[in-house]
């Protein structure tokens, strides 16, 4: 198998494992602190990926600043957002609104990596964010300023920073491994969480001795999957492919979200949410060209190595 396909295949994984991610943390956020779950889940993988990638943590002094930046968008920044804004609206939401990130990576592309972005892309990618919009102002119509809006907002933000994370990681694979970076992000980020872990456990000192299986499975699936092993493909496939073309595989997350959501949570759709969802899968379409552009099309047609 060629390396691209290896790194389509590791995407696909990727796509499936983050695709679940969200009803699953949202879940599990109901029985332990936001901060906890993040510190364990990264520093926990950190721990793991010590073992793999301790004869390769040698850092330039001058790529130090850019690996911190990485860290603090990819984890410490982007976690906090993502955990709280899915506490404040539903998991399906945050499966769409995720699929805003090749959007957002098509114009960091064009703009940071002087990719070339024709004028259907720049069609698809307004296209799309008008339909991200429409779910993030759903609740305005609805419920005017609530608790859901800010949640979406929260979401909005947390993919942003996904974007730099994506970029800036992007831009050290010419000097280190994958587990490298990811091995760093992961103690950075795990890092940052601990002073907040403190506070959280001043304000209720036993909420581990309260925790079941939905706390435990938000621990095993983030320490395991949605970390350790998808952070570490998304990085390894990245290394491999253009920047501009990961955004495609983004297209599994929400069907996957909804496949867990509405079983797990009993979450509905409205008919906002549908246009906007719509919306967002068009415009994506037409930034991407064609349907045929699909990530199994790609790991089955395409022959680089």
């Amino acid at each position: 198998m060629s390396e691209h396909k290896k790194a389509v295949l590791a995407l696909i994984t990727t796509s499936l494992i983050w695709g679940a991610a969200p009803p699953l943390f949202k879940w599990s956020l109901e029985n332990i602190p936001v901060f906890s779950l993040a510190f364990i889940r990264f520093f926990g993988a950190a721990i793991l990926f010590f073992f793999f990638a301790r004869k390769n943590l040698a850092l330039e002094k001058k790529h130090i600043p850019k690996l911190i930046l990485a860290a603090c968008y990819g984890i410490s920044f982007h976690i906090p957002l993502f955990f709280f804004g899915l506490r404040a609206t539903t998991s399906i939401n945050a499966g769409v609104i995720s699929t805003a990130a090749p959007l957002f990576t098509i114009a960091a592309a064009s703009y940071v990596l002087r990719e070339r972005i024709k004028l259907r892309t720049l069609v698809g990618t307004l296209i799309g964010m008008v339909g991200v919009l429409s779910i993030i102002a759903e609740p305005l119509l609805t419920d005017g300023f609530s608790l859901s809006f800010i949640g979406n907002i929260l979401l909005l933000l947390a993919t942003l920073l996904w974007t730099l994370y994506t970029l800036e990681s992007k831009e050290l694979f010419a000097h280190y491994s994958p587990m490298t970076i990811t091995f760093y992000s992961f103690f950075i980020g795990g890092l940052f969480f601990l002073p907040f872990v403190f506070l959280e456990y001043a304000q209720d000192p036993f909420w581990m001795l309260h925790l079941d299986i939905r706390g435990i499975i938000g621990i095993l699936f983030g320490v395991f999957l949605s970390s350790g092993l998808a952070y570490f493909l998304l990085q390894w496939g990245l290394s491999r492919m253009k920047l501009s073309d990961i955004g495609v595989f983004v297209y599994l997350d929400p069907i996957v979200t909804t496949l867990v959501a509405v079983p797990l949570l009993g979450e509905r759709f409205t008919p906002l949410f549908l246009l906007g969802a719509f919306m967002v899968f068009l415009g994506i379409f037409v930034a991407e060209r064609r349907i045929a552009y699909h990530p199994l099309h790609k790991l089955k047609n395409h022959t680089q190595s």
